[in-house]
């Protein structure tokens, strides 16, 4: 079997970067960011701050605050392109029987064409094979309409591959990719084909084996209506919580893709682990999650609402699960106040009720080889977030999956591609980068903070584990291009045409 390459086309969140209110001045450092990366420090003698380093009397950009956003504009910052960010997504290639490159994109943001301006030339991409969806959000499906010209230039309608909550998403934003009597005429549209996958589904694109990964992408609070009962007493509207599921992949079981997640399902984790053939039958699925209910993918220390209390008990008691899509999902036995306050709520986790279990041997009793390649979701180093995890949370997931690499991808500002890049270095117990670069005092701080912060010194012994586990992780960069699949959890960083390394500079 031919490998499988995959190349960023964004590793940035859905505003992408840089962002110019930054670039601008325009409003003054945002106190969330002045609590993850303080501003530095002018130099004690004071003289002007070295090139490449942030100088409040200085012209622009060096006036920049943010780091991450500066660096992209301030030629003195070595690599500062890396963080020029765009929406999370990419490109998975193969070649076929002949020889030629295959290529499906993995979701098609708002950034999509300027994207593709950069990289497809450089890499050679020539033809869109297909599309792949994860969710039903703006930087994952808004560039759609950007295909029309691929489509009349090759002659071919383009499959797309979605869940059904996603294409309702897309037909509401662009109902004239589903349905043409809706266009106004005069103008070019893509030619598309629609193509509805489960939540749990195994299929083959372009010669490359995908097996879904649903997974929490934060959480809706639906509004029951009120209800009376036959006395005509009144019952007060309920908040309804709900996943918002996004879809992750894996690809040839060399490329796990989570681009998107607040908590992994216990099901989901199977896949994962065993990577066997989901099975087809619904009651053979939630049996499966049932007895396999204990859940090591926590994003977080749970907060439980009391619209979940009796939710689990109810559940383990009539075997059924809660639905891989939101349309089902059992409701509240309690009121709640839309006030209540949660860090992070996953109807997942409300399952468990054991300790974690991790399968290790597949169905025929077999081990599954190593996954090479791990991609996930990293939007903060410390901070946490409802729809996405950050380090910590990142690092749980390495550690049960045990990949022989993990790309961290989603990052937001103001850490810079530096600053990850030493933190990763960190976690390892490896020594410290270049010590002259303009962000390596902010690195020393950021990394101090999270070794101290309790996610990786509480209980959870999270920075021991890792260090202990020694697994590779990195930051993912736009450009970047991997390829899996020559062995067993064998990968590598692809540096040819162009190279992924120091030449992405545009």
């Amino acid at each position: 079997m031919s490998p499988v390459q995959f190349l960023f086309m964004g590793t940035g969140t859905s505003t992408g970067l840089p962002l110019a209110p930054c670039l601008t001045n325009a409003f003054p450092y945002p106190k969330p960011f002045a609590a993850a990366l303080p501003l530095p420090p002018p130099p004690a003698d004071g003289a002007p701050p070295p090139k490449g380093h942030y100088d409040p009397n200085g012209p622009w950009p060096r006036d920049v605050t943010c780091a991450c956003c500066r660096s992209t504009v301030d030629p003195e910052v070595p690599e500062g392109w890396k963080n020029r960010r765009g929406n999370t997504g990419g490109v998975l290639r193969k070649k076929d029987a002949q020889g030629r490159w295959k290529n499906v994109l993995l979701d098609v943001g708002k950034t999509f064409r300027e994207q593709a301006i950069r990289f497809f030339p450089r890499w050679g991409v020539h033809s869109i094979d297909a599309v792949v969806l994860t969710h039903g959000h703006a930087d994952a499906y808004f560039g759609l309409d950007d295909l029309r010209e691929w489509c009349i230039r090759q002659g071919t309608t383009i499959p797309v591959y979605l869940d059904r909550p996603t294409y309702e998403a897309v037909a509401k934003s662009f109902p004239y990719l589903v349905d043409r009597s809706q266009a106004s005429g005069g103008g070019d549209i893509p030619s598309l084909a629609w193509e509805i996958v489960d939540d749990y589904a195994e299929f083959d694109i372009c010669g490359i084996n995908v097996k879904t990964l649903p997974v929490e992408h934060g959480i809706y609070f639906r509004v029951a209506p009120a209800s009376s009962d036959s006395s005509g007493t009144s019952t007060p509207m309920d908040l309804k919580p709900e996943p918002l599921i996004c879809l992750g992949f894996l690809f040839d079981d060399a490329i796990a893709y989570l681009s998107d997640v607040s908590v992994v399902p216990e099901r989901t984790w199977d896949v994962l682990l065993r990577r066997t053939p989901v099975p087809s039958d619904p009651l053979q699925v939630a049996e499966m999650q049932v007895g396999d209910a204990g859940h090591a993918g926590h994003s977080q220390p749970q907060t439980v609402l009391s619209a979940l209390t009796g939710l689990r008990d109810r559940l383990a008691a009539s075997k059924t699960l809660i639905p891989p899509t939101p349309q089902g999902t059992p409701g509240s036995s309690s009121p709640t106040s839309a006030a209540a306050s949660v860090n992070k709520l996953s109807l997942s986790d409300e399952l468990n009720t054991s300790e974690p279990a991790t399968p290790s041997t597949s169905t025929s009793g077999t081990a599954p080889p190593p996954l090479p390649i791990l991609i996930v979701d990293s939007l903060w180093p410390i901070r946490t977030h409802v729809s996405h995890t950050n380090f910590p949370q990142a690092l749980e997931i390495a550690l049960r999956l045990n990949p022989s690499v993990t790309y961290l991808t989603g990052m937001t500002h103001p850490s810079t591609h530096f600053m990850w890049e030493e933190l990763c270095l960190a976690i390892r117990g490896k020594d410290a980068q270049r010590g002259d670069h303009p962000d390596a005092e902010l690195s020393k701080y950021l990394v101090q903070k999270v070794f101290a912060d309790g996610q990786f010194s509480g209980a959870s012994h999270l920075g021991k584990r890792v260090k202990d586990w020694g697994g590779i992780v990195e930051p993912a960069w736009d450009g970047l291009v991997l390829e899996a699949g020559n062995g067993e959890g064998l990968w590598k960083e692809v540096t040819e045409p162009g190279g992924s390394i120091n030449c992405f500079g545009i």
